[in-house]
């Protein structure tokens, strides 16, 4: 289980490399495999650590509003998805 404060604290940087490192897996996938495999990782994982879909959706938000600016890795993981992972 993953305890709130370690949900809520969770370090961008590392977010951002994880999401990298996931989005890199994915690219090769047609958009519909990245969105439905990208989907139900998001569910097993949540599973796994016995933790609400919903509390890491919210924590995940908040942490893009504060970081996505300030965090050159954050940043850089939305930029590639937004601009070469996009059709």
């Amino acid at each position: 289980m993953i305890h709130p404060d370690k949900l809520n604290s969770a370090n961008p940087k590392a977010v951002g490399r994880g999401m990298m490192a996931a989005v890199t897996r994915l690219q090769d996938h047609p958009a519909e495999v990245q969105a439905h495999a990208s989907a139900l990782l998001f569910i097993a994982l949540c599973a796994a650590h016995r933790v609400s879909a919903q509390d890491v959706m919210t924590a995940a938000k908040n942490l893009l509003d504060a970081s996505k600016h300030a965090v050159p890795e954050l940043r850089a993981a939305i930029d590639y998805v937004e601009q070469e992972i996009r059709s």
